[in-house]
């Protein structure tokens, strides 16, 4: 799951200039994702070019006006080794946002969106640039453009979050055709509000896509349907539908979203005074239904809800094969058990924290490797997760100079 780019509070590293629109409201943004990033609708779900490694890709800013991407590749039991030629330099406004498919990987710096083809042995080459954002006139920076970067889950569509969308001050979505030569066009743009910008999460059949904020303390749960050309249109009647019952004197403002392939919805919400003020917590997470019409409603209470120990999330997804369901914040890492027949979340082994770290960004492959970026420590943390728990990867933590973001092809199981 990943939370939207604005809320009340911040999650995830700061999306430097081109969030200017959303600081003015909170400070930082925040990314989370359900599938997104990881589980259900994340970058590389699916892998056309019929590579079967996994490589992992982490964007850095080691030094000023230094930009690259290191990768990794994954052995069976998740310890990581680097490609040969890592860290790739790139170019730009910043480190890159990042989505990687098969054997294509895309990144956004806030105002283009770069192609690098992923060859046999994980090395990256650039090989397009689509100038997707706009610039300013009285200075060489962006205005506004794409923040993030997702697939749906079937990888067949490139979505970004975009700030000042459409030159309106809010934030909203792009859809984007790849062509056959691993360049970006635009399908069409949708949504424009504060609140808008961070990850999606795709429901199971790619019919449906979420997201939920808490801006100036009012929840709401974005959704949006998506056309067959893979178009976003905003859903009717979306937007407000009832939080789970909270603690008497106090609301729950959600934030992000995570999808599973039984058209369940995760929320994680936090308890907030009913004055508009940011939630305090705890956090827990709530299991929403998902119509035929893509409306959702919750039988979730704060007594029925599993507790978070990771202080306000940052990104929280599911892995590919819908069984464990990982959460990162401000205060550490959980992995939780979870059952996509009735969306049941439980907990994994003693489902502590396996890190104090503040986690950034998640991420899963297809053998239920665990990938999680802890931004400011400069590390990159790997699990192997199974019905006992998680157990953390030989050499992990890995240590990356500025880590920004990341992404992962899953390989296959």
């Amino acid at each position: 799951m990943n939370p939207p780019l604005e809320q009340s509070g911040s999650m995830a590293p700061c999306r430097y200039f081109a969030l200017f629109l959303l600081v003015l409201a909170t400070g930082c943004g925040i990314i989370t994702t359900g599938p997104g990033k990881g589980s259900g609708s994340g970058p590389g779900n699916s892998n056309p070019a019929g590579n079967n490694a996994t490589y992992v890709y982490v964007s850095a800013s080691p030094a000023q006006n230094t930009y690259q991407i290191s990768g990794f590749s994954v052995s069976a039991n998740g310890a990581l080794t680097p490609i040969s030629g890592s860290p790739f330099s790139t170019s730009g406004y910043g480190p890159l946002s990042m989505a990687a498919n098969g054997s294509l990987l895309f990144g956004a710096d806030g105002y283009s969106i770069d192609t690098f083809s992923i060859g046999s042995s994980g090395a990256l080459s650039e090989t397009s640039s689509f100038k997707a954002g706009h610039l300013s006139s009285a200075n060489p920076e962006p205005t506004g453009g794409p923040i993030d970067l997702f697939f749906d889950t079937a990888g067949s569509t490139l979505y970004d979050g975009f700030a000042n969308l459409d030159g309106t001050e809010n934030n909203g979505y792009q859809a984007l055709n790849i062509t056959s030569s691993g360049g970006v066009s635009v399908i069409g743009s949708e949504g424009s509000g504060p609140a808008l910008g961070g990850v999606l999460a795709f429901s199971g059949n790619d019919q449906f896509a979420y997201t939920s904020s808490c801006y100036h303390g009012i929840p709401a749960i974005s959704g949006f349907a998506r056309g067959s050309n893979g178009s976003l249109t905003g859903l009717v009647g979306q937007g407000f539908p009832a939080m789970p019952v909270a603690p008497s004197g106090d609301t729950y403002c959600p934030t992000g979203a995570a999808t599973d392939t039984s058209n369940h919805l995760i929320l994680s919400v936090g308890t907030a005074p009913p004055d508009g003020m940011q939630p305090t917590g705890p956090w827990q997470l709530a299991t929403y239904s998902i119509d035929g019409s893509g409306q959702v409603s919750t039988a979730s209470t704060s007594s029925t809800m599993p507790t978070t120990d990771v202080g306000q999330p940052a990104w929280y997804q599911l892995s590919h094969d819908n069984k464990y369901l990982a959460i990162g914040g401000q205060s550490g890492l959980q992995v939780f058990a979870y059952d996509a027949n009735t969306g049941a979340i439980s907990d994994l082994g003693n489902s502590s924290v396996l890190t104090g770290d503040n986690i950034a960004q998640l991420a899963w492959d297809s053998n239920d490797h665990l990938y999680a970026l802890a931004a400011e420590a400069n590390s990159l943390y790997v699990y192997s997760v199974g019905s006992s728990g998680a157990t953390a990867a030989s050499g992990s933590p890995y240590s990356v100079q500025g880590a920004y973001a990341l992404t992962v092809t899953p390989g296959q199981s």
